[in-house]
């Protein structure tokens, strides 16, 4: 594998890590003027919990705009939400070319479930409804190659200095710093 190839599958690796940990965020779908789903049965121990699920999710870069070749890799590893880097303007063209019924250009996702943007979220995140009333939060994030904390770390910066690294932010795994 070449050093660019680590780098894209390290990232993707972390970006499906940090989806993985934020699969157990739900939802009643009140906020959406939706009545609440009916509440899961209680557990032994007297709580009630959504009942486990699989969603599988793809992170890809098809750089510069992508073509058929990348519409086709995306349609054959045929995932539940994808996170689509550099796009630019054939989002909805991808949907049509992969068969994902939702999309959303400012998010940059493809999903087979609908996708929610809440107020507050200010662009940087979107809610996956998988059943009715259950979201997953999914961030969809391109990370910056210059300012990648990773490689900065390994070539002998200090952790603080790469923490305190300003600009469109220093990437530490999946923390972003965003602060100016």
């Amino acid at each position: 594998m070449t050093p660019g190839g680590r780098s894209a599958f390290r990232s993707v690796a972390i970006g499906a890590a940090f989806v993985m940990l934020l699969a157990g965020c739900t939802s009643d779908g009140e906020e959406n003027g939706r009545p609440p789903a009916r509440p899961a049965p209680a557990s032994a121990s007297g709580s009630s919990a959504p009942e486990p699920m699989r969603l599988e999710v793809l992170v890809d870069n098809v750089e510069y705009g992508g073509d058929a070749g990348t519409d086709a890799v995306i349609d054959a590893i045929d995932a539940d939400v994808v996170g689509v880097l550099e796009s630019y303007n054939r989002l909805s063209e991808i949907a049509a070319n992969t068969g994902y019924p939702y999309y959303d250009v400012s998010l940059q996702l493809l999903s087979k479930y609908p996708i929610h943007e809440p107020s507050g979220a200010e662009g940087r995140y979107a809610l996956i409804e998988v059943r009715p009333g259950e979201v997953v939060a999914f961030f969809n994030i391109h990370l910056d190659y210059v300012k990648y904390g990773p490689k900065l770390l390994r070539n002998g910066q200090a952790v603080e200095d790469v923490a305190r690294v300003r600009g469109r932010g220093a990437h530490l795994g999946v923390w972003t710093n965003r602060s100016g």
